[in-house]
């Protein structure tokens, strides 16, 4: 008897989707806000542990992200065409224009989604920026067992994928300023429709975590995931002192809450006793020039070096040459602050001792006094005498290494982490099963 095309091509879906099951692959999608982001390798690694482990994995971003500081995963891993870009104009001005056109072409065609995509009571600002409608336009007729949504705001458009039926199952990442400053600006109850619709709530800190459930998130659905990395990226180098030699090292966007203006006048203060140091900041941002100012003033000008912004691969060498590592993060003016401070695993994976400060979720992820040490934030005395205290005892700088190295490799590295992410994935979708 001979089978129907049609009927053939629907057995076939329906076998692939059974080995899939018995393989134990889930069809995941990961939505960030650009892609691909040089200071965003904690997705990227996530990304990659994913499919390392098996799964098949889409990327949705709404835009095009740093295209001339690829990072090699990207392309071993032939990231871009796993890629589905929304495409939404970066200007107001190009958003007014192509918004009525976009709206016209999806009503036609999906009329109750579109309608869906413009409520602005459900989604709030994913309807203003006009993420979800150019969203809707983008993923065509995927499905997904779960969409894991990176930052909050990004969640809620991930809400409105799984009310139309894209995503069974939603996990919104929390990172840091998508719940200490962004329901200060668009209101406390931005996130309340998307919480209802949550079935995983991952945040990189217990610091962070403890925020969502004050901005009323559900408790019971949230987990802790630390953004994770891959410690062979980092490889360990034991730490040679060099009396002639003191080599620091920030890696950082040049923003208000890193802290680099309270580095500047530590290592001013400790330049006449501290042979041979150097100060090295890697990253760019707004502050730039603010800060080349405040070095020129302290007369440390000669002795700071303004990197600008490098892949993870250069990075890596820059953790490898340095004495220390110092990030000295503070909560800015807006209320923003560093969420988990991943430079700070990077460095210590490396066998590079840390300072740094007493804020947010970073003590989640340094053991202070031991693979490092933490000081108050805002507090330039504190760090200098930190700085020069570690500077004059090198066998502790060493010791300081080895053990950050082994606290790293057992809590951070990004098999381990996914291995228990899938665990949760799994949970959700089960649960959702029944």
């Amino acid at each position: 008897m001979r089978v129907p095309m049609a009927d053939s091509i629907a057995r076939g879906v329906r076998f692939s989707k059974v080995a899939d099951i018995l393989a134990g692959v889930m069809k995941i999608g990961v939505m960030v806000g650009r892609f691909p982001v040089v200071s965003e390798q904690f997705i990227l690694n996530q990304i990659v542990g994913l499919i390392d482990s098996g799964h098949d994995v889409t990327v949705l971003s709404v835009n095009t992200g740093d295209t001339a500081h690829i990072q090699p995963m990207v392309r071993d891993y032939r990231l871009m065409e796993r890629t589905v870009f929304a495409r939404l104009p970066r200007s107001t001005r190009g958003r007014i224009i192509r918004f009525p056109l976009m709206f016209l072409w999806n009503v036609i065609r999906r009329p109750v989604k579109t309608l869906t995509a413009l409520r602005y009571d459900r989604y709030r600002t994913g309807v203003t920026s006009g993420k979800t409608l150019f969203y809707l336009n983008a993923v065509g007729g995927r499905r997904f067992d779960l969409l894991h949504v990176h930052f909050g705001a990004n969640g809620l458009t991930g809400a409105f994928l799984k009310d139309i039926g894209v995503a069974r199952q939603l996990a919104v990442a929390f990172h840091g300023s998508d719940i200490n400053t962004y329901p200060r600006r668009y209101g406390t109850d931005v996130y309340r429709y998307m919480y209802g619709r949550c079935d995983l709530i991952t945040a990189n800190t217990s610091f962070t975590a403890g925020k969502i459930v004050a901005n009323g998130g559900p408790e019971d659905v949230i987990r802790l995931v630390p953004e994770s990395l891959k410690v062979a990226e980092y490889p360990f180098v034991e730490r040679a002192p060099r009396p002639d030699r003191f080599r620091i090292l920030t890696v950082g966007r040049l923003v208000e809450k890193k802290g680099h203006r309270f580095v500047l006048p530590a290592i001013a203060a400790i330049r006449e006793e501290v042979p041979g140091i150097e100060y090295r900041m890697v990253g760019d941002g707004p502050e730039r020039a603010v800060l080349e100012a405040q070095a020129k003033e302290l007369g440390i000008d000669d002795l700071c070096e303004f990197a600008g912004a490098m892949t993870s691969d250069q990075i890596s060498g820059e953790y490898a040459r340095c004495d220390l590592f110092v990030l000295a993060s503070v909560t800015a003016a807006s209320g923003d602050m560093e969420g988990q401070g991943l430079v700070i695993q990077e460095a210590q994976a490396s066998g590079c001792p840390v300072v740094s400060t007493l804020h947010n979720g970073i003590p989640d992820g340094v053991l202070d006094g031991e693979s490092g040490i933490l000081v108050p934030e805002g507090d330039s005395d504190a760090l200098a005498a930190t700085l020069l205290r570690l500077a004059h005892n090198r066998k502790q700088l060493a010791a300081m290494g080895r053990r950050g190295s082994e606290f790293v490799k057992g809590t951070y590295e990004t098999a381990i982490v996914t291995e228990k992410l899938e665990g949760w994935y799994r949970e959700r979708i089960d649960m959702g099963d029944r």
